[in-house]
């Protein structure tokens, strides 16, 4: 699947209902071992008031489910009872168009049943913790939110990691219980309490919001939602975007950075961007017929400048090139801004 294949067909409801339904997620036959730690929690998505949503690394659906089994949790400590909302979700991997389900659960502060929520939806006024985990209900990673700010970043941690009293740089564990897991002698599974997860919960800031191959997005792989080795990154205040892609290329990401960190001119090409966190651009490496492209898909702008063009042009052309696509960029969303479309026509 080459770059530019990969936003063309998004995740809609109806898609994310077949592939649930092909998939066996959400049914007791997904647990592949079932003597594991953890069996898969049987559910039944709500469709009809299920929404689709998309971030820069995921197509998104996510609709309210009826479980068995309630997940429940209790985060010790922090003012929370077993008492929250869980959805379901459906992602589809922006680049590899792969699909899987994971869940997401909200869980207020007061004790009290949070409001509905949804994917890069958190009510104004809901406090307390989000978090996401695979279809076992493991542990992945999540926020603390405080008025419907994130406040705190919610990571995996261990037994004896550092205590409220004992926090240092705005980082502190405590332990997550599951109140509704399985607990398995021999053949024979029954619900309880089963799991502690220790979380690390650090102050939110750039610098403590994770970083990995993937650059965000909830993260998994499978159809079980995968390992978790990927992080759920939020929106910052601006949306400019470096692909894995230019990463990967040396010569290309040197220029970039040469450009985002010390260039003014460039820079002001992309004001627009980083005063509105409604809008994101991405720039990539991709398969293109010229030197580059700029595309947009509602409010996300692709620049993908070819993927050979670090071999078949000067630096200095490459950074023409920069500049070039991101003066697109620039002016479609102005156009988007004042005429409400970047549609010429006579």
């Amino acid at each position: 699947m080459t770059e530019l294949a990969e936003n063309m067909n998004g995740l809609t409801v109806q898609q994310a209902r077949e592939w649930f339904a092909a998939s066996g997620a959400g049914k007791p036959s997904a647990a592949a071992n079932k003597r594991a730690k953890h069996k898969p929690y049987v559910f039944t998505p709500d469709w009809s008031k299920a929404t689709a949503s998309e971030d820069k690394n995921y197509y998104v659906v996510n609709a309210s489910a009826t479980f068995e089994s309630r997940p429940g949790f209790l985060l010790k400590g922090y003012g929370t009872t077993v008492n929250g909302l869980s959805k379901g979700l459906v992602l589809k991997d922006r680049r590899t168009g792969e699909i899987f389900a994971a869940l997401m659960h909200a869980y207020s502060a007061d004790g009290k049943a949070p409001r509905d929520f949804g994917y890069r939806n958190v009510p104004q006024d809901f406090t307390g913790l989000l978090f996401y985990t695979n279809l076992s209900g493991e542990f992945v990673n999540g926020y603390y939110y405080a008025q419907g700010k994130i406040s705190k970043v919610a990571r995996k941690g261990s037994a004896g990691s550092v205590s409220p009293s004992q926090a240092r740089s705005g980082c502190f564990s405590v332990p997550l219980e599951q109140n509704s897991g399985w607990v398995c002698v021999g053949d024979n599974c029954y619900h309880k309490y089963t799991n502690i997860t220790y979380v690390n919960l650090c102050d939110y800031t750039e610098e403590t919001v994770p970083h990995n191959a993937n650059d965000g997005g909830y993260g998994g792989t499978g159809s079980s939602g995968g390992d978790g080795d990927t992080e759920p990154k939020p929106q910052p205040s601006y949306n400019v975007i470096k692909d894995s892609t230019i990463t990967q290329s040396p010569k290309i990401d040197c220029i970039y950075e040469a450009l985002i960190q010390g260039n003014s001119s460039f820079n002001n090409m992309l004001t627009a961007f980083k005063a509105n966190n409604q809008i994101n651009l991405t720039f990539r490496l991709g398969a293109t017929s010229g030197e580059g492209t700029t595309l947009r898909t509602g409010n996300n702008y692709y620049i993908t400048l070819n993927k050979n063009i670090g071999e078949i042009q000067h630096a200095l052309w490459t950074t023409a090139t920069f500049f070039h696509e991101a003066f697109h960029a620039q002016l479609r969303e102005h156009a988007v801004s004042v005429l409400g479309t970047d549609v010429v026509s006579s």
